[in-house]
């Protein structure tokens, strides 16, 4: 499994096929970059963390992960509050009042909550796919990783490099533990130094940890190399996969939910830039507004004023009366623009004593 050390899934969410886990991810990514509102995003950041449940970790563990996400929604959310530059714009706190210098002009600064919320709803895509991702990334092996990818069609030097990157991280934090263990085996007391001398001790340790990693990247391309590795070879994967009739079912719902709110958006964006006009979405958005309010009398007046045929049916008869109107005077200025023209292009030959001859097929 990849993951921290002391966590793993339960069983259920152990044999579940990665493919599944795979096309959860991508439907979560799909579906956190076309919804807008902050609430859709909210709920969806909640679905996605749905999964975890099925994880078993340690309370330090825990409390990791939390406060790694939790620090970057923060640093999101506080970045886009301090830094929002649409209009219009709300000051909740004033940091640094503006200055004036010479012929110079220091807006300030100043968190604005616009900021927030659009820091939030950005904050909430990015907690969404980390997740989702983080649910696949602590339940699946590399092994059963690298089948899956395999067998959605993935090229193999792809899925390598992925699985490959994937097992750098926990072996990553492994050696760093290694490390400060051999360090306290040898004499080093943390607490007898400041917290600037433990700062700077915990860094020294990247250079042996760098040293580790290119160590063992040699030893992994050489036992690559050795053993015959080709991408473009056909190749078998172990363990074997079989998609049972419910994982089926669930990869069939959740790339059919993905492709209907694609299609909504892309229909939404074509209503929005005047592109494209579609009636069915208009008579969709009445029906679900008459079946909120539950009376006959408005469902009539609210579908008599947002229905769209009577205003199409009046500007298409204006445009209609209005080019019947003006053709005979745009024949009658076409025609004048001829003659103009014409006159224009035979003068210098009339000057010079050409006439205009009908044009005869050469003599063979």
């Amino acid at each position: 499994m990849i993951g921290f050390s002391g966590s793993e899934p339960r069983p259920w969410l152990a044999r579940l096929d990665p493919r599944v886990k795979l096309v959860w991810l991508v439907v979560i990514s799909i579906a956190s970059v076309l919804l807008e509102r902050t609430s859709a995003l909210v709920v969806l950041c909640l679905l996605s963390a749905l999964p975890l449940v099925g994880m078993k970790m340690r309370r330090g563990n825990w409390l990791l992960l939390i406060g790694l996400l939790l620090t970057v929604a923060w640093g999101t959310l506080l970045s886009q509050a301090i830094f929002y530059a649409y209009e219009p714009r709300t000051t909740l706190w004033q940091i640094v009042p503006p200055l004036a210098i010479g012929a110079y002009e220091f807006p300030g600064v100043a968190v604005y909550s616009e900021g927030a919320v659009y820091g939030l709803a950005q904050s909430t895509r990015f907690l969404a796919v980390t997740l989702a991702g983080v649910t696949t990334y602590l339940s699946t092996s590399p092994e059963r990783l690298l089948a899956a990818l395999g067998r959605l069609r993935v090229p193999v030097s792809i899925s390598f490099l992925t699985v490959t990157a994937l097992r750098t991280l926990p072996q990553l934090l492994e050696d760093w533990r290694q490390l400060r263990l051999a360090r306290r085996l040898r004499g080093y007391k943390r607490a007898s130094v400041g917290w600037h001398r433990r700062v700077w001790d915990d860094l020294r340790l990247v250079d042996p940890l760098l040293a580790v990693s290119l160590r063992r990247a040699a030893s992994l391309a050489l036992a690559v190399s050795s053993r015959g590795f080709d991408p473009r070879a056909s190749r078998t994967y172990y363990p074997a996969m079989t998609l049972r009739r419910w994982e089926i079912g669930v990869i069939v719902v959740l790339l059919t939910l993905a492709a209907t709110l694609f299609a909504l958006k892309v229909l939404h964006w074509l209503y929005v830039s005047g592109v494209g006009y579609a009636p069915v979405c208009s008579r969709c958005t009445t029906w679900c507004a008459l079946a909120v309010r539950r009376r006959r009398g408005q469902r009539r007046a609210v579908r008599k004023a947002t229905s769209p045929w009577p205003v199409l049916s009046h500007q298409f008869f204006q445009i209609a009366t209005s080019c019947a109107c003006e053709l005979p005077r745009i024949k009658a200025s076409a025609g004048a623009h001829c003659r103009r023209s014409e006159a224009g292009w035979l003068a210098p030959f009339a000057a010079r004593g050409f006439r205009r001859r009908a044009w005869r097929p050469a003599r063979r």
